[in-house]
């Protein structure tokens, strides 16, 4: 299925106080976020100044950590945690579960 900015809203905003698994693939770079969300902003630029600023993102607000295999956890930057739509491809929802995939990488959130 095709997602919009608002579907993928929609779901988080179902899951606020809740703590949210994030995994993230972009090619061989993988990363695991535990983030207890308190609320989403959507992102949405009419111009971006370089190519590593979204356009399009959904934040992810709220506290937690950076989960690498090879190092202790980390506490999130800023308190939050950015999906970046750009080049959105689809969502998938499961039991407790969404994946969505873009162009350049794969989140499966679990709650």
């Amino acid at each position: 299925m095709i997602a919009t900015a608002q579907d993928l809203a929609v779901w988080f905003d179902g899951h606020k106080g809740q703590v949210l698994t994030i995994d993230k693939e972009e090619g061989t770079d993988k990363d695991r976020v535990r983030l207890k969300l308190e609320r989403v902003e959507r992102i949405d630029r009419e111009s971006v100044a370089d190519a590593y600023t979204p356009r399009r993102a959904l934040r992810l607000v709220g506290s937690g950590t950076i989960h690498n295999p090879e190092d202790d956890p980390v506490e999130l930057p800023d308190d939050g945690y950015e999906i970046v739509l750009d080049g959105l491809v689809s969502h998938t929802e499961s039991a407790g579960g969404l994946t969505i995939k873009t162009m350049r990488a794969t989140y499966r959130i679990q709650a």
